[in-house]
């Protein structure tokens, strides 16, 4: 499974309110931790080396990081409405969605 370090992150404050400030008020320096697609930890931002050589390290020195905006809301897609609330219409939009969505965790299930 791969392992990423995103070292130096700035990250809004209330996601850990008690590690150093940074910069840019409201936001702290961290080091986030992440294997395969999961944040697994965030510390304090360090500039110790890397525990794991197999750990691919990125430097976020001076930006800011944020989660991936996603918008889940959908109106309809493939000749089909959500106003049309009727089963055979959901049922496609979720059949459209899940074959092209950027991100299938949020996919309607089949």
């Amino acid at each position: 499974m791969s392992r990423l370090e995103i070292r130096n992150a700035a990250i809004p404050a209330e996601f850990a309110p008690d590690a150093p400030h940074a910069p840019t008020p409201g936001f702290v320096l961290v080091d986030l931790h992440v294997v395969g697609t999961r944040i697994v930890a965030v510390a304090e931002a360090s500039d110790q080396p890397v525990a794991d050589a197999t750990t691919d390290v990125l430097d976020a020195a001076g930006h800011i990081v944020l989660p991936g905006f996603i918008d889940v809301h959908i109106h309809g897609v493939d000749g089909h409405d959500t106003m049309d609330a009727t089963p055979t219409a959901l049922a496609a939009i979720a059949a459209c969605s899940r074959r092209n969505t950027a991100s299938p965790a949020f996919s309607p299930p089949p």
